[in-house]
């Protein structure tokens, strides 16, 4: 194990010498945008300015140090670097920023500013933190943007959506290590972040992936002011012991292998110049390992000082607010105006701008700022059109995925539901697991795309076959600089940080993230991840992003070996209702190993954002479904299909997870031969079901079946219950937790007894709702 040193930026700018003029401009730069943050939170009494302003200096820098390549008539570019705002809370900080900047733009080029089609207005400031139902007349007049509380891509030059408990860490280290795969010179991504945020365990999880993945074009900025909501003293420091960790960030990244600098005073712009032009100069070029700036700040600096400021400031107008203000005044020669009169929406809106102008004329009246500034941002675009980066010769093309309805496979035309590849098909008679039917999916789309899917697994590569996903790209294994056209990302057991990696994959629109675990782990500990990625996806619309795949593997009863701490009927209720939504989340539920294929397929060309399939462990025979007179697997596509059905009966038995499909066989010989006259269906995707048009759905599901159904499931009864419209149906299901109790370890076949899910328990329950009925 190697720990890498931590180099001192007061040495490095020391050595270093910067005109005097530009550090000047530098801190002029701050104070017109702390101004802003205060500004802004002075009238909306809302946000976070204490880490907004702290961290004002090092982004700042970012857009200064004619390192970074940006370009602001275009922030949203898919080859220019990225600030990403992993500490989410900071977004204070980051609409003030954009304002900023835009505004400069439009004193110094107006003409340049009206051609910008994605920019932030001051005039957008004022829906900080407003819902789109909000309505007041300076928003109105000028049609301001709503901006989130915690950063979104509605916001340009955002790229994934950020703030949730290091979520955001991840999937711009997911972001950059895509970037780093499909570019030839890639761009630089920089994350920024805070000692708290970087508490969470899914953070740690990923400082070692971005380690094991080489991700030399990251840097991770890091504003150590070491408050947060509740604690003075996040790490331990030179002057005292942490109240949350032992550890300080710069010892934390030099731990896991990161290449630091740790900028002492983070208060001073040459130190943090020095520090930042370090690692694009000297640590960049040598390709080696991941980047961290580590700077030492004041929370609220002068403003409201420590870890009150977190989530909090001064009220409106009050003396506290001005006497903050007083050194900006000072140093433009301004006055801000106090709101006159009752303090209402529409006042507050009218004295926020009336002070934001005030901000705009102070920097007019500054063309030294300006045209600093200005040109910086011009040399900035200038260097990133220079960089003509370009995909690598043979890069991914994943335009089969994104319309698989109009793209042709390899060997065996357009991709269609009902015409699945030779080699996808499992023959009847073969002993066949559902995760090794989806990994030969997976991987036909693989070799398709040319590459264009990266998975990880944690820890569970080929128990839950994600290795048949890639298995003509890997040499020796994992991905790694020994063999870098493997598709498998090592981590350990990751769930968490593994999740959020993938949605960073995916939000590149490159590539194709695709997580495995059990469903038991998989579900709960990526929710939040394909959560924040389908919000991102809501907001570009799908535009550049790849779907996520979370692979609920070793799902079922059937998993019963391993207890019920492993066996957990329970995860399919996270993702109800993401269905109402556009940017969706399709569940799958397949029983039959070949209606993956029409699943996959049938869900892809919906355009969700996340695909969350549940395969099963144990290997079940493949049946002739011709011969016992089933319907052909491609009709799983439509979510639900009809096993059978009754001429003469409305009574109607609903079925869910392979656990209880592979048992229908079984069921329908007994129940034919006792002329039990009931309809059978199986709900292979509710979301699939529920996207069919009204008519197909009544076809195929009509309300009187509902009102006279019971269901039979391997899930809990709630992800049932839109089907089940009687409580005497409802009352005569069968599921996991009919019986009060976790269910016990033991081979499958005992676990369904016990749970009353086996074949026998199924055959009762229905002859006695029937006979009920």
């Amino acid at each position: 194990m190697s720990e890498n040193k931590i180099i001192s930026a007061a040495i490095l700018s020391a050595k270093t010498s910067y005109a005097e003029e530009e550090i000047i401009s530098a801190e002029r730069l701050f104070a017109a945008y702390r101004s802003i943050v205060i500004t802004l939170f002075n009238f909306v009494q809302s946000g976070h300015p204490g880490g907004s302003i702290s961290m004002g200096r090092a982004l700042l820098n970012l857009t200064l140090n004619k390192n970074t390549k940006l370009d602001i008539s275009d922030l949203d570019r898919p080859d220019s670097d990225v600030i990403g705002m992993a500490a989410g809370h900071k977004a204070l900080g980051l609409y003030s920023y954009l304002g900023l900047m835009f505004e400069i733009v439009k004193i110094k080029d107006p003409k340049l500013y009206g051609a910008i089609k994605r920019k932030m207005r001051l005039e957008d400031l004022l829906g900080f933190r407003k819902n789109p139902a909000t309505e007041l007349p300076l928003m109105k007049k000028f049609d301001s943007k709503r901006l989130d509380g915690h950063p979104t891509p509605e916001t340009p030059g955002v790229v994934v959506a950020t703030g949730a408990s290091g979520v955001g860490f991840g999937a711009l280290g997911g972001y950059a290590f895509a970037k780093k795969e499909y570019y030839d010179a890639p761009p630089t991504i920089n994350i920024i972040e805070g000692e708290g945020g970087m508490t969470p365990g899914r953070v740690h999880e990923n400082l070692a992936h971005f380690w094991a993945l080489d991700l030399w074009n990251l840097i991770i900025h890091v504003d150590w002011n070491n408050a947060s909501i509740d604690a003075d003293s996040v790490c331990s420091s030179e002057k005292c012991r942490g109240q949350y960790v032992n550890w300080s960030p710069q010892t934390l990244g030099a731990l896991h292998g990161l290449n630091v600098v740790y900028v002492e005073d983070g208060r001073d712009s040459s130190k943090v110049r020095a520090a930042q032009d370090h690692v694009f100069g000297e640590f960049m070029p040598q390709k080696k390992a991941p980047n961290m700036i580590v700077y030492r700040t004041v929370k609220g600096e002068g403003y409201w000082e420590g870890r009150k400021s977190h989530g909090a400031g001064f009220k409106t107008d009050s003396p506290e607010y001005f006497a903050a203000q007083k050194s900006f005044e000072s140093a433009f020669n301004v006055k801000f105006i106090p709101a006159e009169g009752a303090i209402t929406a529409e006042n507050r809106e009218e004295y926020l701008y009336k002070n934001l102008l005030v901000i705009a004329d102070a920097l007019k009246s500054d063309g030294k700022l300006c045209d600093y500034v200005f040109n910086a941002l011009i040399y900035s675009r200038d260097a990133l059109n220079k960089a003509g980066r370009k995909p690598i010769a043979k890069s991914a093309d994943i335009s089969i995925i994104t319309k698989p309805s109009s793209v042709t496979g390899p060997s065996s035309g357009e991709l269609s539901e009902k015409t699945p590849p030779a080699q996808i098909v499992s023959k009847p008679g073969r002993a066949v697991t559902l995760r090794e039917s989806l990994g030969n999916t997976l991987h036909y789309l693989n070799a398709s795309t040319g590459g264009g899917f990266y998975g990880f697994a944690a820890d569970l590569v080929g128990s839950t076959s994600l290795n048949l996903m890639c298995e003509d790209f890997q040499k020796k294994g994992f991905l790694s600089c020994e063999n870098p056209y493997a598709k498998i990302i090592p981590t350990g057991i990751c769930e968490d940080g593994g999740s959020s990696l993938i949605s960073g994959i995916s939000a590149t629109g490159h590539y194709v993230g695709v997580g495995s675990s059990y469903a038991t782990f998989m579900s709960p500990m990526g929710f939040t991840a394909a959560r924040l990625f389908a919000i991102a996806f809501q907001a570009k619309h799908g535009a550049n992003m790849a779907p996520m795949i979370l692979i609920n593997a070793h799902a079922g009863l059937k998993t019963g070996e391993d207890g019920p701490t492993h066996a957990c009927p329970q995860t399919l209720s996270l993702w109800k209702g993401f269905d109402k939504l556009k940017a969706k989340v399709i569940t799958l539920t397949p029983w039959d190993p070949n209606e993956i294929w029409p699943l996959i397929i049938a869900a892809l060309k919906l355009r969700p954002a996340v695909v969350v399939p549940y395969v099963t462990r144990p290997s079940e025979t493949v049946l002739d479904r011709e011969k016992i007179g089933f319907p052909p697997a491609h009709l799983a596509a439509d979510g639900i299909y009809r096993v059978r059905s009754s001429k003469n009966s409305n009574n109607t038995v609903i079925y869910q997870g392979a656990e209880v499909g592979v048992e229908l066989p079984a069921v329908m010989s007994a129940l034919d031969k006792e002329n039990i006259a009931v309809n059978v269906l199986y709900v292979a995707s509710a979301e699939l079901f529920s996207s069919l048009p009204r008519a197909r759905q009544n076809e195929i599901l009509p309300e009187e079946f509902k009102k006279n159904a019971m269901a039979v499931t391997g899930f809990t009864l709630d992800t049932m219950y839109e089907y089940l419209l009687s409580e005497k149906g409802r009352e005569a299901s069968l599921h996991p937790f009919k019986n009060g109790v976790f269910l016990g370890s033991g081979p499958g076949s005992e676990v369904m007894k016990q749970a009353g899910l086996d074949a026998v328990s199924q055959i009762k329950a229905i002859k006695e709702f029937v006979k009920s009925k």
